[in-house]
């Protein structure tokens, strides 16, 4: 597509995702232990613009930490975590679970960062698997359903 000539929702979309994230300006485990009561191994992720890391906890749970220090990331987690929640009504779906904070809110914002956690998902990822007809089907499938479930819902 040629960004001169795209449409500016197109072009601040793409400004954004060109931005570099803040590199390792959250402390995860401070964070983690702050807003969960949890420690663990943590290992950062690729992330667009947030920050993301792997969480191993000590009983073997994994868990996926999502923290950003972006004022407009504030909104973009409000969606993605509520988004979670209603999809997990989705049958035949995997979807994580969002877990709450020990104030029992879905996300946590504070001194400038704002967060949530959720369940990691086991498994491979589709693009390491082989793309067939029926993997084709299956994922199609798939987001039909969260597509309905997503449908249903009063969402921020």
């Amino acid at each position: 597509m040629n960004t001169q000539a795209a449409p500016s929702w197109f072009r601040a979309a793409a400004d954004t995702l060109a931005r570099r994230t803040e590199g390792c300006a959250v402390d995860a485990a401070a964070l983690l232990m702050r807003h969960y009561g949890l420690t663990g191994e943590i290992l950062p992720l690729s992330s667009e613009v947030e920050h993301t890391a792997d969480i191993r906890l000590p009983d073997g749970r994994a868990l996926i930490l999502k923290t950003a220090t972006r004022p407009e990331a504030i909104e973009s987690f409000r969606f993605q975590s509520a988004a979670l929640g209603v999809a997990r009504g989705a049958r035949g779906v995997a979807i994580p679970r969002v877990l709450p904070t020990l104030d029992g809110k879905p996300m946590f914002v504070a001194d400038g960062v704002c967060g949530y956690l959720q369940t990691r998902l086991e498994g491979d990822a589709l693009h390491r698997l082989p793309q067939t007809p029926q993997l084709v089907f299956e994922t199609g499938a798939a987001l039909a359903r969260l597509d309905q479930a997503l449908a249903h819902s009063d969402m921020p």
